[in-house]
């Protein structure tokens, strides 16, 4: 890991090792942040190295965040950088596809743990200091399966609708706090990054 460089704002991704949330971060890393990736297999530390091309001081983290422990390895990873959040994007979420009746129990409780819990979980950690600071964004990823029945995906649908529900609730305490929340709500074929993560100024439309 490279030294911190002087006047980069510090950032967590979730689920930072691949997809969405490499992009995320890769994202953040090229608009001057440095991270912390979470992932829950050794690629984020492949996933770190590729970011730190972009001049970026990278902390991967792995854990399982279906876990209250694995959750907070991330938030300790982020305390002992000794520096303030500026942004998070709580990316992190598994699939799970196939008639309700055939589904294992121990897997659908699992993904809710992934899905909605540790997303609470994070931002309990995480928004008291945005906010007694006065600064801060936090991007949440939903779906567009939030808006929508899923049948064959009955308990990924409705976690996604949790993680929507919450983003919105989340956003109308924080007004005027200082601390700003986005959401993404991502379909098979687009996605977008909130403009209240980079900041007006630095927004970019992925492709």
């Amino acid at each position: 890991m490279t030294s911190p460089k002087p006047g980069r704002p510090l950032a967590l991704v979730t689920g930072g090792s691949s997809g969405i949330g490499l992009e995320l971060a890769r994202q953040f890393a090229v608009h001057g942040f440095d991270l912390v990736i979470g992932g829950s297999s050794d690629r984020v530390e492949d996933a770190a190295a590729a970011l730190r091309q972009a001049g970026a001081t990278v902390v991967p983290v792995r854990s399982d965040l279906a876990t209250y422990d694995g959750v907070e390895a991330v938030w300790k990873a982020v305390q002992d950088t000794g520096r303030p959040l500026a942004a998070a994007a709580l990316n992190a979420g598994i699939g799970i596809g196939g008639a309700f009746i055939d589904t294992a129990l121990e897997d659908e409780l699992r993904m809710i743990a992934i899905n909605a819990t540790s997303q609470v979980h994070l931002a309990k950690r995480i928004v008291p200091g945005m906010v007694a600071a006065r600064s801060g964004r936090i991007l949440v990823t939903s779906s567009l399966s939030a808006t929508t029945p899923t049948p064959y995906e009955t308990v990924y649908g409705p976690t996604r609708a949790f993680v929507y529900s919450f983003a919105e609730s989340l956003r109308e305490e924080l007004l005027g706090t200082g601390a700003r929340r986005g959401r993404a709500s991502v379909g098979p074929r687009w996605w977008r990054i909130g403009r209240q993560c980079l900041g007006d100024r630095h927004h970019r439309r992925p492709v």
